[in-house]
């Protein structure tokens, strides 16, 4: 295992700056090395998050074996992994905060697995991959649960319900969003949203309506739909490329919330702030 004094950042390195931050401000970011003949990645923890992605700010770190596709808070310390290898692997900052400790690595996935999120309660969790599977894990028994291929495509975002141990949504390349509720002997129900006409790239729940969720898809389009009334989903096209996922800004004024919706894309330009829902 490395400390943060000796991880370095890949030649040819990519960062996901997901927007991973945890509840007292600390920013979690994912690197992966994409040159060379074998493609490895790194976790990179910052105290600050305005100093990242600056090396000599990282309070931890450590080298993966492979690229990292996503990456999740689990709770305070944990941090849950979707590797370029096919593995979901579960890591732990230790006590100090300064070392990265790796838990397990399971490869119950058959390709690479795109995407990850934790349920509520942070004991559970959902993997996708480009196998066209979907996953569900017991993160304290480091064990599958469930395994579902629902989709016919790779599956491009998973994200879970607040407050809702059960619920979740995936989408993926076969041009399909579900709705899953793993308590029912059919879990999955598809959300059909005609505000979105390309394929669906990302989603992401409302952090205060568990009716309501972000959807994203490759033209640049951001819709934010009601899973009881998809038909009625508030749409703007902020992005000339893929939407590749979300972050809900949530501001208390008069006793009325409002939330904002900000979205980030493969252009390289910085988030776009949609104003969709009051």
């Amino acid at each position: 295992m490395k400390r943060l004094t000796k991880v370095k950042r890949p030649r040819g390195s990519y960062f996901k700056a997901y927007n991973r931050i945890r509840k007292y401000g600390v920013l979690l970011l994912g690197a992966s090395g994409l040159s060379g003949r074998c493609w490895t990645g790194s976790l990179w923890v910052f105290a600050d998050p305005r100093r990242a992605p600056s090396e000599g700010f990282c309070t931890a770190g450590v080298q993966t074996e492979a690229g990292v596709a996503d990456l999740r808070w689990v709770a305070e310390r944990g941090i849950l992994v979707a590797s370029d290898s096919g593995a979901v692997e579960l890591w732990e900052l230790d006590e100090n905060e300064t070392l990265i400790v790796n838990k397990f690595c399971k490869y119950e996935h058959d390709d690479i697995v795109t995407t990850v999120t934790v349920l509520a309660g942070s004991t559970q969790a959902v993997s996708g991959g480009r196998d066209f599977c979907v996953k569900v894990w017991d993160l304290p028994e480091q064990t599958v649960l469930h395994s579902y291929r629902a989709h016919s495509g790779s599956v491009t975002c998973v994200a879970s319900c607040p407050g809702k141990d059960t619920v979740f949504l995936s989408c993926g390349e076969d041009n399909r969003t579900l709705l899953w509720d793993t308590r029912c002997p059919k879990p999955a129900t598809r959300i059909v949203c005609s505000a979105c006409n390309h394929l669906p790239t990302s989603v992401m729940w409302h952090p205060q309506k568990s009716d309501i969720f972000a959807l994203g898809d490759e033209n640049g389009t951001v819709a934010l739909v009601d899973t009881k009334n998809p038909d009625s989903a508030l749409s703007s096209t902020v992005h000339a490329r893929s939407i590749t996922g979300f972050a809900f800004s949530t501001h208390r004024y008069l006793e009325r919330v409002i939330s904002i919706l900000a979205g980030v894309s493969t252009n390289g330009n910085l988030p776009s702030h949609c104003n969709l829902l009051a």
